[in-house]
């Protein structure tokens, strides 16, 4: 179930007249705590650069993704589901941040969180853009090999497993991971795992095979079995 679905508001939209290369969309959104706003690509990407350093970063909205911000905290003890372009003025808190689509087709986006993401479990997905002002609490397993994603993260990145082969997070403080496959670059300084890849390996039960869409199946059935 989509998170979304729970905080849905209708908001009164105004056409403009004359259509830009920008948008067409809508008035300025005032942004009410606690519930998920629709608003232009002009005024989420002026949300976002008021929190966010973008500069070095490409980053872009493509025209038929909704795009949403939340002001407040997000407390979940299932499983959250993050599509499209979203940003989030508080902490995510959850069972599972999964931000991989069921369709490839329907990947990419963005999730910004001014605060911390603390969860069991945590996964990217393709194309997807993420940044984070805070730390990234994960109790369990980060999965992040996801082509051409991207995940940021200012503060501390903590985990048991980091799964990110290839794709490496950008981390600005304190790296954390016990086991994993992949990598960390903080302060131009690859940080790798406390045990090495075959004790990472036998650790979780995988092989060499392992990928991103296996990672997921893994936390899946953790989930159900408890």
């Amino acid at each position: 179930m989509k998170l979304f679905n729970l905080f849905r508001k209708k908001q009164k939209l105004e056409e403009k007249t004359n259509k830009t290369s920008d948008d067409f969309l809508i008035e300025k959104i005032e942004l009410t705590p606690n519930a998920f706003h629709d608003v232009s690509k002009k005024q989420y990407m002026k949300e976002v650069q008021d929190y966010f350093d973008l500069e070095k970063y490409g980053f872009g909205i493509s025209e038929d993704q909704k795009i949403k911000v939340f002001v407040g905290d997000i407390n979940s003890e299932k499983e959250i589901n993050f599509s499209d372009h979203l940003l989030v003025v508080g902490n995510v808190k959850s069972k599972w941040v999964n931000l991989t689509s069921e369709n490839y087709r329907d990947s990419g986006g963005s999730l910004f969180v001014t605060g911390n993401i603390e969860s069991d479990y945590f996964s990217n997905d393709f194309e997807k853009f993420v940044m984070l002002n805070g730390s990234l609490i994960v109790e369990k397993i980060i999965n992040t090999e996801f082509e051409n994603s991207f995940l940021y993260v200012k503060k501390d990145l903590v985990t048991e497993y980091f799964h990110g082969i290839d794709i490496e997070a950008e981390v600005l403080g304190n790296v954390k991971m016990n086991y994993g496959w992949g990598c960390c670059l903080s302060n131009e300084k690859k940080i790798f795992p406390k045990n090495d890849l075959n004790t990472s390996m036998k650790f979780l039960g995988i092989d060499e095979n392992c990928n991103s869409e296996i990672m997921n199946k893994i936390i899946k059935n953790r989930i159900v079995e408890g």
